[in-house]
């Protein structure tokens, strides 16, 4: 049987399993192919590896009876026919003249084939068990679910889990069910209910993926495995995953699709599917909390210098903002097929923020692994103690902590009475977002004011919390003490020393601001006591100077204009959020900006532009004895610092030079002043 190279449509594909060319099927498998439902597999492949052949091989191998594979090239750069005539002669071939992503590329076979019970959509960089295709049509129609996925397991050790099934929150971002690399021992070999599929295989009913509309076109890469699956859930069907069905994944997106692109596809295409799954109702509840989650998430990017980051967790929103116009018509073509209401989708998802526990495990966005598991927690933190430095870190934060809770013990779960400049949050979230959304309310003796954006911070966060004012006020007034520590112990990582950084860890946290505005009932004190550390890293990083200017053990990842606009950026948000409670943070700020470009002039500044040689005015401390720059004549604004261990090893210094035009001396001893007066060797002293 020759390869069926069609670039428009192609018909309902024929089996290919245990056919090669000029082989006719015995009357078993005559028989075992009209009882068994069709099955077509549909590859998507662009501009494939060597890994092609061996997953077309993988599929050719398949011991269902009824299966036909249908490759969509989405233009690859190399037609990919004669690869494919080679691995599997039976397939039949889709050309796309571009590249719409996986999901719009296998939405293609709606258009081709007719008849099929299933399909299998796969990725190119897989490779099926020869069951695979088998157990997941038996565990379709023994759980009567209408999407179904095996277990992915590395492609190299096989011992090694991948995905079983994913989970997801309520804003749509997913988390892994087993720890990834772990030995598989069968442990999860238990056919369940999952939120969603990983999209690497998926077996879905044809006619479940035709009511669905196929996958969503606008998500051309990453994310599409969960608006199926969620959609299919919202339709009604079940999402199982069958252990007993293994590929093996190769997992080759990470090579062609760079993190910070891959970063930027997920957050715009998990709102899309939130915007689009959601009831009014639910959507209503969730979308502000949607709102908070990205806002402290581009907080702590943009505090943390990752403007990229917070750039592209921003950029979601604009992007579906834009097309709101296709996200209402898929509401209303997802609202004719609804079986299920929201609340019993929201009981297939997980508890809790996938986000806030992607955090504590490990860096938010960055994809950097740290501490896994309590036991390397453990290990960590008794390797620690054993090291002076850290140590020294820890009991610094001790010290600090008892402080705080001793300082603070009274108020610590009890009735805070009003804060001045806090909004009276007995009202409600509602109340305060209903002023805010009038746009004036009245002030002091009756005069209107326009309504500060705190209002609508402070509802949004009421919401979020359900309504608990007290807690929400216990978090803004409590809270700021923790968060200006941390804030202390960020600013002073720069210096790379543990001593310098644990003092001044110590030193801010005995500052008597935080608790004299507490005892004079002022929230703004508080506040700018926890936003001060945070602005001022921000402001000493736009410097330049070393060594704020360049965060130590990290390499410089952004160029150019993007370089300067991490601190931009970053100071403006903070700036703006304070300002919000406190007006008076902006003009402090400026004021703390014009002190740090005067002192930066005696650290020395950037060189100026053009030719010839320039030398900024600078402090050079702890200069070697034999330096040149103390034996030899230097025309610049430098000062030369170092250090003696008593009067006469100074003298003996001073006179160590060919120079001497002039000399001075500052002491509150008399007869030192008369000795240098003497023994100084220069022409004026």
């Amino acid at each position: 049987m020759a390869v069926q190279h069609q670039r428009t449509s192609v018909g309902a594909p024929e089996p290919t399993s245990g056919v090669t060319a000029g082989d006719a099927p015995s009357a078993d498998e005559l028989d075992a192919i009209a009882h068994a439902p069709p099955v077509v597999a549909v590859v998507v492949t662009h501009d494939a590896g060597p890994w092609l052949e061996e997953c077309l091989a993988s599929l050719g191998a398949q011991d269902y009876p009824n299966l036909s594979v249908l490759v969509v090239d989405a233009a690859s750069t190399v037609d990919p026919l004669p690869r494919i005539a080679d691995a599997l002669p039976a397939a039949y071939v889709r050309h796309l003249d571009h590249n719409p992503g996986f999901g719009a590329a296998a939405n293609e076979v709606l258009d081709v084939v007719e008849g099929a019970a299933f399909y299998a959509l796969c990725h190119d960089d897989i490779a099926l068990d020869p069951s695979a295709i088998r157990a997941l049509v038996e565990e379709a129609f023994r759980s009567n679910a209408g999407v179904v996925g095996p277990k992915l397991v590395s492609w190299g050790a096989t011992r090694k889990l991948l995905q079983v099934g994913l989970s997801a929150d309520k804003v749509g971002v997913t988390t892994p069910l087993v720890e990834r690399g772990e030995l598989d021992q069968e442990q999860h070999d238990r056919v369940r209910d999952v939120f969603a599929i990983p999209g690497g295989c998926t077996l879905v009913r044809a006619d479940l993926f035709a009511s669905l509309g196929g996958f969503d076109p606008a998500i051309t890469f990453l994310g599409d495995d969960l608006d199926l699956c969620w959609r299919a859930h919202v339709a009604g069907a079940r999402v199982v995953v069958v252990p007993a069905a293994r590929a093996r994944h190769r997992e080759e997106l990470s090579s062609r699709r760079p993190v910070e692109n891959r970063r930027r596809l997920f957050a715009r295409h998990r709102l899309r599917t939130m915007l689009i799954c959601y009831g009014p109702f639910h959507l209503v509840r969730v979308l502000p909390q949607a709102v908070l989650f990205t806002l402290v998430e581009v907080v702590y990017a943009l505090a943390a210098g990752r403007v990229a980051q917070s750039v592209d967790v921003l950029g979601a929103w604009s992007w579906n903002l834009r097309r709101l116009g296709e996200i209402r018509s898929r509401r209303r073509a997802l609202r004719d097929v609804r079986g299920l209401r929201d609340a019993e989708v929201r009981l297939l998802q997980g508890r809790g923020s996938a986000r806030v526990t992607s955090f504590l495990r490990g860096e938010l966005g960055r994809g950097d692994r740290v501490r896994t598991s309590l036991s390397e927690a453990g290990r960590g933190l008794a390797g620690s103690l054993r090291a002076g430095p850290a140590r020294l870190a820890i009991v610094a934060w001790v010290i600090v902590a008892a402080l705080v809770l001793v300082g603070t013990r009274e108020l610590i779960g009890e009735r805070l009475p009003a804060f001045a400049g806090l909004a009276q949050l007995d009202r409600g979230p509602l109340s305060l977002l209903r002023e805010y959304a009038s746009g004036w309310r009245s002030a002091g003796l009756g005069s209107q004011s326009p309504a500060p954006s705190a209002f609508a911070l402070l509802g949004l966060a009421g919401t979020v919390l359900l309504g608990a004012m007290g807690v929400l006020q216990q978090l803004l007034v409590l809270g700021m003490l923790p968060v200006g520590l941390v804030g202390v112990w960020y600013l002073t990582r720069p210096l790379g020393s543990p001593r310098a950084r644990a003092v001044g860890l110590v030193v801010y946290a005995v500052s008597p601001l935080p608790y004299d505005a507490l005892a004079r009932g002022r929230w703004d004190g508080l506040l700018l006591y926890a936003a001060a550390p945070w602005i001022l890293a921000r402001l000493l990083a736009a410097t330049g100077e070393e060594p704020f200017g360049a965060r130590p053990g990290r390499a410089e990842s952004a160029s150019g204009w993007r370089s300067g606009l991490v601190p931009v950026l970053s100071l403006g948000l903070l700036v703006a959020l304070v300002a919000a409670f406190v007006p008076l943070a902006m003009v402090i700020v400026p004021f703390v900006a014009l002190a740090l470009v005067i002192g930066s002039l005696l650290t020395g500044g950037t060189s100026a532009e053009g030719q010839g040689f320039f030398f900024p005015p600078t402090v050079l401390a702890d200069v070697a004895p034999d330096a040149p720059i103390l034996a030899e004549e230097i025309f610049g604004p430098v000062l030369s610092v170092l250090r003696a261990r008593d009067f006469e090893a100074a003298l003996a210094l001073a006179n160590d030079t060919d120079y001497g035009l002039t000399a001075g001396i500052y002491s509150r001893s008399p007869a030192h002043i008369r000795r240098a007066a003497t023994e100084l060797r220069a022409g004026n002293v």
